[in-house]
Parts: structure tokens; sequence; C-alpha cells
């Protein structure tokens, strides 16, 4: 989370300083592939790519230095460098809060979400007496994966397809074939190693690093102003999930998340989105660790998404006013992220 934070930059410093290098740099470092020239034809020539020297970028120190309102973006191989990549998975992710799912989908015994996250896969299970634990989606006897959907619910144990090693909804080893025959064989000691779950604002999150602060230390307050802007939220269900990879760097992403403005400009990627916002009232606000950003709805607008939109339905104080469309209500609010 503090990597987010140290990363954050307008968007016009972004613009100023890819202004001072030459276009390619800003292909090399998003795309990270090696310039091939086209052989010449007719008039044209081929011209000399100048090399952008490490003096030429921001360096780490200056970086640093500067004021948040006035920053320029990181050096372009925090982009691309893999080595910075490696160690960004290693000290940033792998103790970062991931979210699992809505409570909803993990509210009745057998429930469970499996999520992978780089090289590591987590299972997320529902036992028998409502409790969400969390393990490695890995069998401990010949490292197999335990699961593959995204989503299911399981009835009784956990089996694996290699050896048939089964596995209770607390990760908790069961049964292993032939294991009497094996001198000193301890079940207890062949559990799935467990990973730290919470809940917080309706969902539930892991974390791989046994030693990372709790969410409610990292973002004081978040839950009940999630649970402030939707006072009903506990009661979502989900409906539908889209992966959408994008060929980028997260920092990029995490650049693209906390802004709005670029909403109504980005031409057909946010127009069905835009038409629905009233970006006068469009507001981010910074906490320490966690942000939110809101904007009032459009109350002008005749459609969402090709659904006609009947009329606007005034909500109550926390949840906000919502379209009467013919396939039910769409809401536009507040969105925390």
């Amino acid at each position: 989370m503090e990597a987010n934070d140290e990363t954050r930059h307008s968007n016009v410093a972004f613009d100023q300083v890819n202004a001072n290098l030459p276009p390619y740099s800003f292909i090399y470092r998003q795309l990270a592939i090696p310039l091939i020239p086209h052989k010449p034809t007719g008039n044209l020539h081929m011209e000399t790519i100048r090399v952008v020297k490490k003096a030429d970028m921001v360096a780490p120190e200056s970086w640093l230095e500067q004021k948040p309102e006035e920053a320029l973006t990181l050096p372009s191989r925090y982009f691309f460098d893999d080595k910075i990549f490696h160690s960004e998975c290693d000290r940033i992710f792998m103790s970062a809060w991931h979210v699992i799912g809505h409570k909803s989908e993990l509210s009745k015994p057998g429930q469970f979400v499996m999520t992978d996250i780089f090289d590591q896969s987590v299972i997320a299970a529902c036992g028998a007496d409502g409790v969400v634990h969390a393990f490695h989606n890995v069998c401990q006897h010949r490292g197999n994966r335990l699961v593959e959907e995204r989503r299911d619910t399981q009835i009784g144990v956990f089996r694996c397809a290699y050896h048939s090693w089964c596995y209770g909804l607390d990760g908790n080893l069961r049964h292993a074939p032939r294991s009497d025959r094996v001198k000193g064989f301890d079940a207890g000691n062949c559990n799935i190693p467990a990973v730290r779950v919470e809940e917080m604002g309706g969902f539930y999150y892991f974390n791989l690093d046994p030693d990372a602060p709790s969410m409610s230390e990292l973002f004081p307050g978040a839950d009940a102003e999630m649970k402030r802007v939707f006072p009903n939220l506990d009661d979502y269900r989900l409906l539908e999930e889209k992966d959408v990879v994008v060929a980028a760097n997260w920092k990029v992403i995490m650049d693209n998340s906390i802004e709005g403005y670029h909403f109504s400009l980005s031409g057909p990627c946010h127009v069905d989105l835009a038409d629905l916002i009233d970006f006068d009232g469009y507001k981010l606000t910074q906490r320490d660790k966690w942000w939110t950003y809101a904007a009032p709805a459009n109350k002008l607008a005749t459609s969402a998404y090709g659904d006609v939109l009947r009329h606007w339905a005034e909500g109550d104080a926390g949840g906000g006013g919502g379209w009467r469309s013919r396939v039910g209500q769409c809401r536009v609010a507040r969105v925390l992220r």
C-alpha cells in the first residue's frame, strides 16, 4: 500500500515528462520490445535512434523530494525493468491484502472462491460452522492444485485428483490413502498452510504475509465509510465477473484508477459511463492509505449501456438514488476502491 502512495502523480505531470522524452522512449517502456527499423524506400531515410541516458531521467532521490502536487512520473525503468517488477511482487503484493469476494459468495458451508496471484493460488472456503478459512491451493503430497474453478460449492472434502489425498473445508488433511503403512506418518503435519483472511465492508480479503498489519490498522474508517455510502452492501449478490487484462505495468493502472476526469475525454472507452455521471460534482478524497472518489448521478440521462431509463427514483440519504429501467433498477452511486 505504501508503494501505491509513493507512485501517485498528476496526469499533467505525466504528460510533461513524456513531452521531454522522445516518442520511442514511451513506446519502449510500455511494450519492452526492441525497435526494428524498416527498410528505407523511395525518398525515405532512416533516422538514428537516440538512446535515453540515465542522466536524462528523474533520479530516485530527486523524485522522492518532489511535492506531490508538482511531482513528475517515476523514472521510466520502473515501468519495464523485470528486476524491479519481481522486487515489487515480493515486497508489495506478497504483503498486501487481496480481495476474495463478497461475503454472500462464502455464506453457506462448502462455498469456495479460488484466487490466483502471480505464482500463488489461494482457496477461501466456508466451513460447516460458517467460519471462512483460507489456505493454499496445493496438495501437500505432490504439489498438485486442488481446484481450478474460480468459485463453486464443495460437497464433502477437497480431493486431490492425483493420489486422492482429501482435505476439509479448513485445509486440514482428512485422509491420505495408504498413509497407515508409512512409519511415523502424522496427518497433522500435512495440513495445508493457512492464509490470513479478514472481512471489511462486506468483502473478504486474504494476505500471504502473516506479519502484515490488519486491514483495520491500514485503513481506519474505511469499513464505516463503505457501509455509510452503501447501507445495503451486505445484501448485494454477485451477478457477473469479468477479467480485463491490460498490457501495461500495474502502476499505470493504479494511476488510472484514481483519475476520473478522463472519462468524458477518452472517446468510446467510457462514453456510456460518462453519460451517467455529473462530473461537476466529482470529488476525490484522500485518507491516509485509502481513497474515495464520488460523483452525483446525471439525472438527465435517458439510457444506460443501451437500456432505456424510465425515470429517476430518489433513495435514502445514505444509498443515493437510482434510475428505474425496464429491467430493474440501475444505480450509479459513489465508488470506493
